[in-house]
């Protein structure tokens, strides 16, 4: 539907009233405009200028907009000596050198407050200086050459000589860019004492200038200038001879030493020749000069005149296979070092290599056998010497060993059996005695084999040798020794009989019989005695030494009155397994006295662990060891060694 004309001209006039006086109700005034917003903060200093190290700095930052008072503060560290204050003034003294990189803050004292920040940059110059130069020495008529660096500055830098002079022959001018050089020959002699004046080329508007007063001494008292004479090879024609500085022409040398083949001229301190002769030595050396009165100088010089390059030795002799520290050096005499050697024909044992620059045959060889090379060393010479050998090395396998050196005792007249055994070496081994003797009645074969029946009583100290078959043959030895007891006299299968024995191993026999759980066996009773809480160990061995012996031993201890002690560590107990329950405390001595199989050693051999009772430090302990057979057969004797330790 259109609207009416009416409702249109109520808007325009309403709308112009509203404009006027607010049309419709009330009349209120009109709000002021809200006040225009502070300017903004910004930092208008974007660089620094560049400082000098140790200078004095003070440089204002400045800003523009913001409201109120200006606040300033540093991000980040400030080189070192300077500080920025609230001001924004960066002041101090910097005390290192170098380019800085940190982060400057403003603040204005608006509400909000307005902050901003900006990265800056400066530099520190080191400041220039020349206190550290100092020229050596010059020697009258001699060229001399000195380079000296300024320090601080910003190269490259400008020399000049702004006061005094230095000796004829002389100047100083740039060298490169951060440096100077004096140089030439200086044909006057005393102190000459100058200023230098030096100017880098300025950092941004940073320039430096700096002098120093400095003085170069040139000497005119004779001096001998040589150190070494010039290496010489023996046999080779040689030039060389003695320099010196100042002094009055002529001069005059004298020398304590010419080598043969050698002439001298003292005039100019020249030899010339042939050296016949090899050298290697200090000398002095004098020279007079023709001043009135002379002056004269004498100086130590050393001198080599290096011989003939040649081989000292071509058979290194021998190592042991995978021996780490096996090092064959290669021995010469002659020669101008650095020596070095190289393989020239054959080759080297696996393991092995040449170290040419150190002249050694280096590494653990792993093959046996008899090794030839060819090696050629050559020297340092110019033209080099050199010279060609066929050098010899045994690589021998390890030296043989002695695996088993503790030898049973033996009873007079009882069988006694015992073989040597040998490792590492060359098979086969052959076994003689080197000083000592056997117990009378036994004999050692070329095989290691002890055997015969002793027939006296003693100990027999004697030392074993054992030769393998290697090319050379390596030889071993050892000390070892047999302990020869009486022979038994009548029975020991009681306790009123029982054989007297003390530390040692014996060999001894038994005679056979059924289980003795069930009726008493036939047995051997022998009586030692210990310290209260001293550990014997006692052991049965038949299988372990014999696996065809029928005796399966049974050990135990007992007292005078032959009831069984139980201060024992039976090793069986703590093996056993469902429905016997183990040891609950396997390593105490809290057993019976009594072992049959030894679980340790896998066979039927005894073994028990006896701690003597009684209080440490009292009378010893007198107790029985009993040794009988758990079953055997129908043999009347079953032999067997008894080893006992720890007892008196």
């Amino acid at each position: 539907m259109r609207p009416s004309r009416f409702f249109l001209g109520f808007v325009v006039v309403c709308t112009t009233l509203f404009i006027l006086s607010g049309c419709g109700g009330g009349g209120s005034q009109l709000t002021p405009p809200p006040p225009p917003p502070p300017p903004s903060l910004s930092i208008v200093t974007t660089s620094v200028p560049a400082i000098i190290q140790g200078q004095t700095v003070s440089f204002t930052f400045q800003a523009t907009g913001g409201t109120g008072a200006l606040t300033w503060t540093s991000l980040d560290p400030l080189p070192a000596g300077l500080t920025l204050s609230i001001d924004g003034v960066l002041s101090g003294i910097p005390t290192s050198s170098g380019g800085f990189n940190f982060r400057v803050q403003v603040q204005d004292s608006g509400k909000p407050a307005q902050t901003t920040s900006i990265g800056e940059s400066l530099v520190v110059v080191g400041a220039l200086s020349l206190s550290s130069v100092s020229f050596p020495n010059a020697n009258r008529g001699i060229g001399y050459q000195f380079s000296f660096f300024p320090s601080g500055g910003t190269a490259p830098f400008n020399f000049a000589i702004t006061a005094g002079n230095l000796p004829s022959g002389m100047t100083i001018a740039s060298y490169g860019s951060n440096a100077a050089q004096m140089n030439g020959t200086p044909m006057q002699a005393g102190d000459f004492v100058f200023t230098l004046q030096v100017t880098d080329s300025g950092h941004g508007s940073v320039q430096q200038t700096t002098s120093a007063q400095l003085l170069l001494h040139v000497n005119s008292i004779l001096q001998i200038t040589t150190i070494n004479l010039p290496i010489g090879i023996q046999n080779r024609p040689y030039t060389g001879g003695y320099t010196a500085v100042n002094g009055t022409l002529p001069l005059r040398w004298s020398v304590p030493f010419i080598p043969q083949g050698l002439t001298f001229d003292a005039i100019t301190g020249a030899f010339s020749g042939t050296p016949t002769q090899s050298v290697a030595s200090s000398f002095a050396a004098n020279v007079t000069d023709s001043s009135s009165p002379p002056q004269t100088n004498t100086a130590s010089i050393t001198w080599f005149i290096y011989g003939p390059l040649q081989f000292y030795q071509t058979n290194l002799g021998s190592i042991q296979v995978g021996y780490t520290g096996g090092l064959f050096p290669i021995s010469f005499t002659g020669g101008e070092p650095p020596v070095t050697s190289s393989l020239i024909a054959g080759s080297l044992p696996p393991g092995m290599t040449l170290d040419g620059s150190v002249n050694l045959l280096d590494g653990a060889a792993t093959q046996v056998g008899n090794y030839s090379i060819g090696v050629q060393l050559q020297d340092s010479a110019s033209p080099p010497q050199t010279a060609q050998a066929t050098l010899t090395f045994t690589i021998t396998p390890p030296l043989p060993v002695l695996a088993n050196t503790t030898l049973p005792g033996g009873v007079v007249g009882l069988p006694y059996s015992w073989g040597f055994a040998a490792k590492n070496g060359q098979p086969p081994f052959s076994w003689n005695i080197r000083s000592g003797s056997l117990p009378p009645g036994l004999m050692l074969d070329s095989l290691g084999l002890i055997s015969g029946t002793p027939t006296t009583a003693g100990t027999y100290p004697f030392i074993l040798q054992v030769t393998d078959s290697f090319t050379p043959a390596d030889t071993t030895w050892s000390s070892v020794a047999i302990v020869v007891t009486p022979g038994r006299r009548g029975r020991n299968d009681s306790i009123a009989i029982a054989t007297p024995l003390t530390n040692g191993s014996y060999s001894a026999t038994i005679s056979p019989y059924s289980d003795p759980s069930t009726t008493a066996p036939d047995g051997d009773y022998y009586k030692l005695n210990a310290n209260p809480g001293s550990i014997v160990s006692v052991s049965i061995l038949a299988k372990r030494l014999n696996s065809f012996d029928p005796l399966d031993s049974v050990v135990e201890i007992v007292n005078g009155s032959g009831a069984r002690l139980s201060t024992c560590k039976d090793p069986v107990s703590a093996f056993l397994s469902p429905p016997l329950l183990p040891d609950p405390n396997p390593n105490g001595y809290n057993d019976h006295c009594i072992n049959d199989d030894d679980p340790n050693t896998g066979t039927t051999d005894s073994d028990l662990y006896f701690q003597a009772p009684g209080n440490i430090g009292g009378l010893p302990v007198l107790f029985y060891v009993h040794v009988l057979d758990w079953r055997g057969d129908a043999r009347p004797d079953m032999e067997y060694q008894i080893q006992i330790s720890g007892a008196n």
